[in-house]
Order: C-alpha cells, then structure tokens, then sequence
C-alpha cells in the first residue's frame, strides 16, 4: 500500500472516531498521531511532494492534515500543515479554499482571550479569509460547481462571527456579513431556505445595530419572502401521497422548524417598528399579518402574541393608559373565551362496532376552554402587565391561568416569572390584590419601619424562591431565550440586595443565573460579568478567595462593555502576579 493511501486512511479513521464522540476520543488522536508521524517521516525523506521510491504524495495530503488536526483540536499542527500546503503555491481549486477554511478556524482559535476592539480586528481578519474563498467560488470559472464551497464558507462563517453576534458589536459585520448573503442569494438554487432566512435575520440584526433602519427593513422583507416559500414547500409535502407514517416525524420536525423561523421573522419585524421608518412599518405589518395567517395557531391565538410582542417592543400604545388599555382588552377576550362552556368533543366513530352500545352512540366529553397556546399567551400578557405596573391586568392573568390545573411548562415558568415579579412590585407600589388574595397577600396598611423593612426582605425573598424554581425549570425545558429573560428579571429583583449584609439572600440565585448564562454562552455579556463580579464580592466576604478569584477571572474573560477603537488602559484593575501570590498566602494562612 503507498504511503498517501496509509496516511488517508488513517486520517479517515481519526474522522470517523472523533464523529464518535468521547468513546473514540483517544484512538482519534492515536491515528491521527500515527498519520503525521507517517507523513512528516515521508516529507523529510523526500524534502518536498515529490518520488520517492517510486512513492507519491499529492499535496492535497496537507490539507486533509490540517482539517483532520482542526477536528482533534490540535490547532498548531492544523496551522503548521495549511501554511505549508500554501507554500508550494498551489491553484485555487477546492483544496486551497478548504485550506483557507483552516486558516480561519485557527486564527479564530487564537482570538479566543481576545476582547474589545482586538477582538473585532482579528475576528474580520479571520473571515476574510472565508470571503476569499466566496469569492474564489463566485468567479466565472467556478461557479456554479463551487455553490458547496459558498455554503460551507458561510457556516465557517456563522460559527466564528457568532461571538461577536451581540449589541454594540455587531455593527462590524455589515460588510462582511452583506457579502456572503449575497453569494447565498446568487447560489440560491443550491441553498436550504432555512439557512437563507437565518441569514438575512442575522444581517438585519447587524444593520439595526448600526442604525441602518432600511437596509435592515429590507432584510426581514427578504426573510419574510423566503419563509413563506419554506411554508409553501410544507404544504406541498403535505399534500404528497406517500404514506403518513414515514413521513410523520420528518414533517412535524420540518414544520417546528418553519414555525421557528417565522416567529422570528415576526418577533424581529415587530422590534423594527420601533423606529417609525416607512420601511420598518411596513415590514412590521406584514410579518404580523403573516403570523396571524399562518395557520400555525387559531387567529385570536396569533393576534394576542403579535400583542405580547408589540408590548415587548414599546410600540404598543404612545402611553400607559393606551398600553393598560390594550393589554386589558386582550386578556379580556381570554377570560371571555374560558368563562365560555366547552366544546362538546367526539371521541366515538359513531359506528356499530367496539363495543360502545348498539346504537351507535359515541362517548362524549367536555374539551378545555383555552388551548395550551392561548395559556402561554395569557401568562406572557401578564408579565408585560407586571412589568409596566399594570397591576389590575397582572392580577387577572394569574388567576386566569392559575385556574387551569393541566398547563404547559412554558405556561407554568412564565407564571414563576410573573408571580416574582408581582410580588415584588405591588410591595414597593402599596398595591392590594383584589382578585388574587389567596396567591398574594395584601401589604398592611400601617407598620412601624422596622417591621416593614422585615416584610419586604421576607417578600423579596419569597419572589427569589419562586423566580428560581422556575429557572430550574426552564433549564430542563432547555428553551434560551425563555432562560435568558428569567435571568434578567433575577438580577433586576436581586439589585437591592447586593450590600454588605443582605448579598447574601441572591448569592444562590446568582450563581445559578451565570451557570445558566455560560452554558447557554449566553450574549447577554455585560450582565454575566455583573454576576460573576457579585458573586466574587460574597465569596471575598466568605474568605473564600480562591473561588473569588475564578469568578473574577472567568468575569474578566468575557468579552464585555463597549468597543472603541482607543484602548483605554487601567493597570490598577489588572490581575497580576503579585495580588495572584498574596492570594495564595492567604490561603495558606
């Protein structure tokens, strides 16, 4: 067997473990050990790619070296295999854009501990090699036999931007990121329309960063267009003569996902609308007419979401009294249709058989009043109640779904949400729960200040209990953004607490908010570093310096706070040597 066959094999066996997962972790990095020794012993025998001894070694040898070093993560010896394949000045073909995907990746390896404006320069030096290789793709020569070259560039491209893929930073990407959307839009044809989507709402989401509020208008039209072509593909696969059960779950999986992205598009578009452009409210208005058109959900169901989000956004009344006016009258045709009897539901056929009576008739039973949509709609009404001091709505919406015994989670966390919340609120408002006393106790009229410091610490600490069991929850439903918001409202509600004596009471909440955050890699960076940075101040008050340092480091390793191009150096917030030394002997003695 000649030496490039030996080392090809091996390196396909390394492939095939690593896709393993940690079973075949170690005997991955064993053939991959086995396939470099093998091909540097070839290379410095030989001096170059050339005979030896009647052997061959193609130079595509080199690049299949360092995407197998990449998918081992021994980075150096990715970088050291590409930069050498490039040194023998090869032709752009596949190979060479394949190459510069490993230079990417490697390069986007080292800016891993960058931060701020070294972290912008080095994540578009990075992706400039990616756009090479669009570019190489789109030429007259190669296109359109390159369209795969155009999309593994973009999910390179995805993977190494996606940290940067925040406010305040993603307005670096605009050119960019406009640059692979429009190969994505030329290679159309061989592109999924899902990915296409994603894309345009990623690129708006950069224009509007940077206060382009048309061009990211244009953006969502675009995404809208391309998933309602995604929901027309659905409904024609639906219409398919092949049988139900083979094609049962890939369309249910096919449908959540078109279901995803439009919600989306309609959560984003909703959230232009705040700029008053003539093209962000038209894009608005069409993706909310598009949602409640769907037919994912009833119409009222998606009528009230748009609702929800609208609220979310700030463009859902120009005052409080509008906004309480729209929320009521949505949680009113709510309460209206559960006071409502049930629909009657047929669970017989109607027919002679199956033993339920001889003359046919069919077992009946009473059906819910509200669906499990319309539920989760109804807790999301009342948190932007709460959050508003909408108190009159809130109040209504937790009994409303408090009622309902068999809920959905994202109902029941919601819920959490909106009790911690309400409880919080009304205590600093004086508010007197008129429907829900059994949930929330009223606040006394009358107490002596002592006594009524007691009772909002004892308050604040029973929204602190209910806000993390639903965390909790959320956690194991694995839904982010859900996550993401129960984290906000758990630093908002815990803020009054962190002082020397009572940081105590959010310490656990606290800790599992940035466990939760880091998991999730959460972009919501500014506020893990304000978790990490309290929970170090407990830990420092507890003389547990150690654990205090590790927060502050893993606080200082996000990448948080605004870019700039000056740098602004303050040494006396450094880490060094000496306070990492007087930190040890701390703990020694």
């Amino acid at each position: 067997m000649s030496v490039d066959r030996r080392i090809r094999r091996l390196f396909a066996r390394s492939n095939e473990l690593v896709k393993a997962g940690i079973v075949g972790e170690t005997r991955a990095r064993e053939e991959f050990r086995r396939g470099c020794q093998l091909l540097l012993k070839s290379l410095d025998a030989q001096g170059s790619l050339t005979y030896s001894n009647h052997e061959i070694l193609t130079p595509e040898i080199l690049v299949l070296c360092a995407e197998t070093a990449v998918a081992n993560g021994d980075f150096a010896m990715a970088h050291k295999a590409s930069e050498r394949f490039f040194l023998g000045h090869p032709p752009e073909d596949q190979f060479f854009c394949r190459a510069l995907f490993v230079r990417a990746q490697v390069q986007a390896y080292n800016n891993v501990d960058a931060t701020g404006q070294d972290a912008v320069d080095k994540t578009l030096t990075a992706v400039s090699s990616l756009l090479r290789c669009v570019e190489i793709a789109l030429s007259p020569l190669k296109f359109p036999r390159y369209n795969f070259i155009v999309y593994n560039a973009s999910v390179h491209f995805w993977n190494i931007t996606r940290r940067m893929m925040r406010a305040g930073s993603c307005r670096y990407l605009c050119e960019p990121m406009a640059a692979v959307v429009d190969a994505l839009t030329k290679a159309a044809d061989d592109m999924p329309l899902a990915w296409q989507c994603r894309y345009q709402l990623r690129l708006a989401q950069c224009y509007d960063d940077e206060g382009d509020s048309k061009n990211a208008a244009q953006c969502i039209l675009a995404a809208h267009g391309i998933v309602g072509k995604l929901t027309a593909t659905m409904n024609d696969d639906d219409d398919g003569t092949e049988s139900k059960q083979a094609v049962a779950l890939p369309q249910a999986a096919k449908r959540q996902e078109v279901e995803a992205l439009r919600r989306q598009v309609r959560d984003l578009g909703i959230y232009m609308g705040r700029t008053k452009d003539g093209e962000c409210v038209k894009a608005s208005s069409a993706v909310a007419a598009a949602w409640r058109d769907a037919g994912f959900h009833s119409a009222d169901a998606a009528a009230l979401e748009n609702v929800v989000q609208q609220a979310r956004a700030g463009v859902l009344g120009d005052t409080p009294e509008k906004l309480e006016e729209a929320l009521g009258s949505a949680l009113e045709s709510l309460e209206k249709k559960s006071s409502a009897p049930a629909a009657a539901v047929d669970d017989g056929d109607g027919g002679d058989g199956g033993g339920g009576g001889g003359d046919g008739a069919a077992v009946r039973r009473r059906g819910p009043a509200l669906t499990w949509q319309e539920l989760d709609v109804a807790a999301r009404l009342g948190l932007e109640a709460a959050r508003c001091d909408i108190f009159g709505v809130a109040e209504r919406a937790i009994v409303l779904v408090e009622a309902v015994k068999l809920k959905p989670p994202t109902a029941d966390v919601v819920l959490g949400y909106l009790k911690a919340v309400f409880i919080v609120r009304t205590f600093e408002k004086r508010y007197a729960p008129v429907h829900s006393s059994g949930v929330i106790r009223a606040v006394p009229v009358q107490l002596p200040r002592q006594k009524m410091r007691a009772l909002a610490l004892a308050r604040r600490m029973e929204a602190i209990a209910t806000l993390q069991r639903s965390l909790l929850t959320c956690n194991r439903l694995r839904l982010p953004n859900l996550m993401q918001d129960g984290c906000v409202l758990a630093w908002n509600i815990g803020l009054p607490l962190l002082t020397p004596r009572l940081r105590k009471h959010a310490h656990r909440l606290f800790v599992s908010c940035a466990n939760f955050l880091d998991e999730l890699n959460s972009p919501l960076v500014s506020l893990r570093a304000r978790l990490h940075f309290e929970i170090a101040k407990f830990e420092v008050a507890s003389d547990f310096l150690t654990k205090a340092l590790d927060h502050v480091h893993d606080a200082l390793g996000i990448d948080y706070g605004q870019i700039t191009a000056e740098v602004i150096d303050t040494p006396e917030f450094d880490i060094t040597d000496a306070l990492v030394q007087k930190v040890k002997g701390d703990k020694c003695r």
